[in-house]
């Protein structure tokens, strides 16, 4: 790359940088071109240089999101092999991930962003780990399509009740263990996976950073280009 286009993705991800701040601090209903360029100490003309509409700037967030997110599912699940496993550490470590962090709970569920987008996408990634599980005998599902509806909206609903107390944090075991049985595992053995220690992990914290050449590589080669 030349010089104008190194200093175009380094004001793009300072743009995006400043836009994830505000929304953490004030909420989405803050976010304005002025006040995004004035965090981000850029010119206001800067910011239609990348962006045509708020709207926009919150798409690209929500797709930073999705990628960071599935980055560390990989790093998180890597070396399991049972899709049943995969499925309950993942299932587990998003709800996790979300509800430890005051920042994530600011950016995610708090600040007005479009969270039924974000759980699409990571539903989606889901439906992926079930398939797998569906061609190796591992899973038996009847309806599918329906399973993910299911999956999908109640993940963004407990989420949110944990958010507001509305449901103990804890009770992210038993919503894994209630899709386990789901997908066709007994519930004597959905209770054991689900009971496995998770494997530490330390979060990247909000505001996120553009993806960088090797993070966009493994992104490619997990089939998950954006």
């Amino acid at each position: 790359m030349n010089r104008n286009q190194r200093t175009r993705i380094r004001n793009r991800g300072k743009l995006l940088l400043a836009a994830q701040s505000i929304i953490i601090e004030s909420g989405i209903k803050m976010l304005n071109p002025r006040k995004i360029t004035e965090k981000a100490d850029l010119g206001l003309g800067t910011f239609y240089n990348h962006f045509k509409t708020i709207e926009d700037v919150v798409n690209n967030i929500i797709e930073l999101i999705i990628q960071h997110h599935f980055l560390e599912t990989i790093d998180y699940t890597r070396g399991l092999s049972d899709p049943a496993e995969i499925f309950a550490f993942a299932t587990r470590f998003s709800l996790g991930k979300f509800l430890d962090s005051e920042d994530w709970r600011r950016l995610v569920l708090d600040s007005g962003i479009w969270i039924e987008k974000l759980f699409s996408a990571i539903v989606q990634r889901a439906l992926e780990i079930i398939q797998r599980g569906i061609s190796t005998g591992r899973f038996k599902v009847d309806q599918i399509d329906l399973l993910m509806s299911m999956l999908r909206g109640s993940g963004i609903m407990v989420a949110i009740d944990m958010r507001n107390g509305d449901l103990a944090v804890e009770m992210e075991k038993e919503f894994t263990i209630f899709y386990l049985k789901m997908l066709g595992i007994e519930k004597a053995e959905a209770i054991d996976i689900c009971s496995r220690p998770l494997p530490p992990f330390s979060i990247t914290k909000p505001p996120l950073k553009l993806l960088d050449e090797k993070q966009t590589a493994l992104l490619k080669e997990e089939s998950l280009d954006f």
